[in-house]
């Protein structure tokens, strides 16, 4: 289940062509819109807007331009409680079928994916093994000591 107020505010962000004077003012934007993803260094903040951004052609020489597809807030903005119920079923389809051991790392704080959704993910489908962080909205972002350790535990146990 996807919350709709979270598709909401995502729908807002994603459908800017951002054009800045360089890479530090792109890490800058990309740290304010992304605040509830938790704590990071500017050094992690920097590795993690690199590989989204590409050379502005139509700027000056250094400025750069968020590399994606802005039409990914279509499907967002057409969102309606009907169509979002459908899918919400579907998902619950596709995720009970699932077999496999099952890691689900939540930000305590998201807005996207809540408590409640994250729980019934622990008694269905593959009853996926939880782990919340304090402090962090959606998603985590992999690069705290705590948060790759949960990963690491998790794929190296037997």
């Amino acid at each position: 289940m996807i919350e709709p107020p979270a598709s909401a505010r995502i729908a807002e962000y994603v459908v800017l062509n951002m054009h800045v004077p360089e890479e530090q003012s792109a890490a800058d934007y990309l740290r304010d819109v992304s605040a509830g993803f938790g704590p990071m260094s500017d050094a992690q903040c920097i590795a993690l807007t690199r590989p989204m951004l590409r050379p502005d052609p139509d700027g000056a020489p250094g400025a750069v331009r968020l590399h994606y597809d802005p039409q990914i807030a279509v499907p967002i903005r057409a969102m309606t409680a009907e169509i979002l119920a459908a899918a919400t079923q579907h998902l619950w389809q596709a995720y009970d079928a699932i077999r496999c051991p099952t890691l689900l790392l939540r930000g305590a704080d998201s807005d996207l994916l809540s408590h409640a959704t994250a729980q019934e993910m622990t008694r269905r489908g593959p009853r996926a093994r939880l782990i919340e962080f304090a402090g962090v909205g959606h998603a985590p972002m992999l690069v705290v000591p705590d948060q790759i350790a949960a990963v690491r535990e998790f794929l190296l146990e037997p």
